[in-house]
């Protein structure tokens, strides 16, 4: 192997130190070097190797395209749908008690059916409670802070009054047997936001 030969440029400089240190020839270093360019730049004409953009938070802590409010943690009794013979009642009282136990609060419903009551309770961490049985958990809990009362409507419609315990005014979700239950849900969890008193008295409507 012969001795490398040296010439000027700070590219080269480096080569060339680098062979004095591993000792390969200066060719086969500027050969390696002028591949990996050239890769670089076929990357860089195909698009590739540009970064991912990476989703950032907004200056709230929140992801980009979310709004959040705070919702403090209450404790909440879901009324019986015994009276509501088809499933969208219980469908709808299903998603209220599951959206409430995602935000945190403590959520407590009546259903008289044992089996219906257990796998209601499995699956959303609430506590199911026969109709008999409501002052057990208003001892434990030391009183409720709210209540959801689903109840059937005209027209196979169904209404979800939800008012602050003690207060006799009380906000209505009116919404129709096959309409959107996911709307009527965000309509009662915005009733509960603190601040939105105003609502108390009204009747909102997603017959959609």
């Amino acid at each position: 192997m012969g001795a490398p030969h040296y010439v000027g440029g700070i590219r080269t400089r480096l080569i060339n130190r680098v062979y004095e240190i591993i000792g390969h020839p200066y060719w086969i270093l500027c050969s390696m070097a002028d591949n990996y360019l050239e890769r670089k730049m076929e990357e860089h004409r195909r698009g590739g190797g540009v970064p991912r953009y990476r989703q950032r938070v907004t200056s709230t802590g929140s992801r980009p395209g979310t709004v959040s409010f705070p919702f403090p943690v209450r404790r909440i009794m879901v009324s019986a749908v015994s009276e509501m013979p088809t499933t969208d009642g219980v469908a709808l009282r299903d998603a209220v008690v599951k959206a409430l136990c995602a935000t945190g609060a403590r959520v407590a419903f009546i259903e008289e059916d044992m089996i219906t009551r257990d796998r209601l309770a499995q699956s959303s961490g609430a506590c199911g409670v026969a109709p008999g049985d409501t002052a057990v958990v208003y001892s434990r809990w030391e009183g409720v802070d709210a209540m959801v009362e689903i109840c059937a409507a005209a027209d196979r419609h169904w209404n979800v009054a939800v008012a602050p315990y003690g207060d006799s005014r009380r906000a209505v979700v009116c919404v129709a047997g096959a309409g959107n239950v996911d709307v009527a849900v965000r309509a009662v969890l915005w009733c509960l936001v603190p601040g939105n008193d105003y609502l108390l008295g009204t009747v909102i409507d997603v017959d959609v």
